[in-house]
C-alpha cells in the first residue's frame, strides 16, 4: 500500500511539528499545503510540500486541520466534502453549530476522523488510567488538576500578541488552548454532572481573552473535580492531585513521577524518563494512519470519535458561557 497523501491547513508552530513528524515516519508521502501559507521556503524545500491553489481541483487522502481554531470546522467541511480523513488540532471547534453537517459527510463519505489530544499518548496518564481501571486507585474524594505556563515564552521566535491565541475573534483564550486537561480530565475520570467556572484576563498582557481560570465540575463516581488553567505562570506547571480515603496521588507530568503519599510516608510508585513531546506527536498521527490503514475498524468507531470530540468540547464550551455569566454578576454581591 502506497504512503497517505496529505494536505497541511495551517502550517504555524504545531502544523509544522505534525507535518516534520508526518515527512520523517512517511518519507514518500506526497504533502501538499495552500499556496496562502506564510511558512519559509525554507521549511516546504526541506520537507518536500508542494504548493498548490487550493481553488483548482486537488486530492489528498488525509487533511490536517492546524490552523487557527476559528477556522476548523470551516476547512474540515470544505476538506471532508473533498474525501478527506480529518486530523483536527485541538480544539475541535470554538463553537458547535454546523458540527453535524460535518457529521453528516464523514457518515455519508466513510471518512476517518482524529482530534489530536495528544497527552492521551503520554505514558505517565496512559499509566494513571491503568490505576484506576485496576481498582489500584480507589475511593475518590477530589481531584485537583494544575496547568500553568507563561504565554509570551511559548515560542520565543514569535510576538506573543500575533498568535490565535490571545486573540478571542479566532476562537483563542486559555479554557481551549488548554483543552488538554479537560480532555484527559474525562477521559480518565469520566464525565462531568455539574460544572462552574470563574476567572477571566487578569494580567496586562495585550490580549483579550481569558488568562486564567478555574473550572469545578462533580463527576459521574460523585467526587469533585477542579482544574486550574493559567498562561501566566513563568514555571511550567502541569500536574494532578488525587485525594482518596486511603490516601493522596500526586502526579506530575513535567517531571514525570506518580507518587503515593499515606501517613506522611511519600512512595514512588511509576516514573519515566522527561518526556519528549516531539514523541508524543509522532505517536498520535502513527496511531491515526495505522487505524485507516487498519480492516478491523469500522465507520462505527469514527462517529465514536467524532461524538467524544464534539462532548469534549461542549464541557469546555460550556466552562466559557459559565465564565462570561459569572463575571457579570461580579459587583452585585
Amino acid at each position: 500500500m502506497s504512503e497517505f497523501s496529505a494536505i497541511f491547513f495551517g502550517l504555524g508552530s504545531i502544523g509544522k511539528k505534525h507535518c516534520s513528524n508526518y515527512r520523517k515516519l512517511f518519507p514518500d508521502a506526497r504533502i501538499l499545503t495552500p499556496n496562502n501559507t506564510t511558512t519559509s521556503s525554507k521549511f516546504i524545500e526541506e520537507n518536500k510540500i508542494e504548493v498548490i491553489d487550493i481553488k483548482t481541483d486537488w486530492q489528498a487522502d488525509i487533511a490536517f486541520i492546524t490552523n487557527p481554531t476559528s477556522l476548523h470546522l470551516k476547512t474540515a467541511i470544505m476538506a471532508a466534502k473533498k474525501g478527506c480523513h480529518l486530523f483536527i488540532e485541538k480544539p475541535f471547534v470554538h463553537e458547535i453549530e454546523d458540527c453535524q453537517s460535518l457529521k453528516k459527510i464523514i457518515i455519508d463519505k466513510n471518512l476517518g476522523f482524529f482530534v489530536a489530544f495528544n497527552y492521551r499518548f503520554h505514558p505517565l496518564l496512559a499509566h494513571l488510567k491503568s490505576l484506576l481501571q485496576n481498582n489500584t486507585i480507589n475511593g475518590i474524594c477530589s481531584v485537583s488538576i494544575d496547568y500553568g505556563q507563561y504565554f509570551p515564552d511559548w515560542h520565543p521566535y514569535e510576538d506573543y500578541r500575533n498568535s490565535y491565541v490571545g486573540k478571542k475573534e479566532l476562537g483563542g483564550g486559555t479554557i481551549l488552548t488548554a483543552s488538554h486537561e479537560i480532555d484527559y480530565a474525562i477521559w480518565i475520570f469520566g464525565k462531568p454532572l455539574y460544572l462552574n467556572c470563574v476567572g477571566g484576563k487578569r494580567s496586562s498582557l495585550d490580549i483579550d481573552v481569558e488568562d486564567v481560570v478555574d473550572i469545578s465540575m462533580l463527576m459521574e463516581g460523585k467526587f469533585n473535580l477542579t482544574i486550574h488553567l493559567d498562561i501566566l505562570q513563568k514555571k511550567y506547571t502541569r500536574n494532578i492531585k488525587i485525594v482518596t480515603e486511603q490516601g493522596n496521588w500526586e502526579i506530575d507530568l513535567v517531571g514525570c513521577q506518580i507518587h503515593k503519599e499515606c501517613n506522611e510516608k511519600k512512595e514512588l510508585v511509576f516514573e519515566t524518563p522527561v518526556i519528549d513531546k516531539t514523541k508524543i506527536l509522532e505517536a498520535e498521527v502513527k496511531h491515526f494512519v495505522s487505524q485507516l490503514k487498519s480492516n478491523d475498524i469500522a465507520q462505527e468507531y469514527w462517529i465514536e470519535q467524532f461524538n467524544e470530540a464534539l462532548d469534549i468540547q461542549k464541557v469546555a464550551l460550556n466552562a466559557k458561557q459559565c465564565l462570561e455569566r459569572n463575571n457579570k454578576k461580579i459587583g452585585i454581591i
